[in-house]
């Protein structure tokens, strides 16, 4: 009985990762770039195979600090600004993941500062998905990773990704 459950066993397992290899290969197939421009074509933004690799590979940072003075600083400090309504902004992209659960929340904006700014200080009406979730359970309950899009793009970075 141990044999043929241990044969189960590696049969599965077997088939399994056929299974994955097999999505592999079809997800190498897909032209990310043309549904990308698809869902763009809207906004007359295109991008290119080498772009979007470029975008990709922008770096991520994790804010860990959870108290909203630190994380405000730390926000500064990371975007290189003097203050969040200053002149300078920069785009991009923000990912609140609760720690409970693993659920991300994904935004972009042109004036990233201000955003997160808005979120940690609890400036907007507590509406849509994120909001009421971060008001009623706290800031500390949440990571927030960053994706700061510098550097001389043609369009509106954030859109894109």
């Amino acid at each position: 009985m141990k044999k043929i459950n241990e044969n189960l066993f590696l049969r599965e397992k077997v088939y399994r990762n056929l299974l994955v290899k097999q999505q592999i290969v079809l997800l190498k197939k897909i032209k990310w770039v043309e549904i990308i421009n698809d869902v763009l074509s809207y906004s007359n933004i295109k991008i290119t195979d080498k772009e979007l690799i470029k975008l990709l590979n922008l770096p991520k940072y994790t804010i860990k600090t959870k108290v909203s003075k630190e994380m405000i600083k730390e926000i500064k400090d990371l975007l290189e600004i003097q203050s969040f309504t200053s002149n300078k902004q920069v785009a991009g992209i923000y990912i609140f993941v609760h720690n409970k659960t693993g659920s991300k929340y994904v935004g972009s904006s042109s004036q990233l500062a201000i955003r997160l700014y808005n979120y940690i200080k609890k400036k907007d009406r507590p509406e849509k998905l994120l909001r009421p979730l971060l008001y009623k359970e706290g800031i500390n309950n949440f990571t927030l990773e960053i994706i700061p899009i510098t550097g001389n793009w043609k369009y509106r970075v954030e859109l894109v990704l």
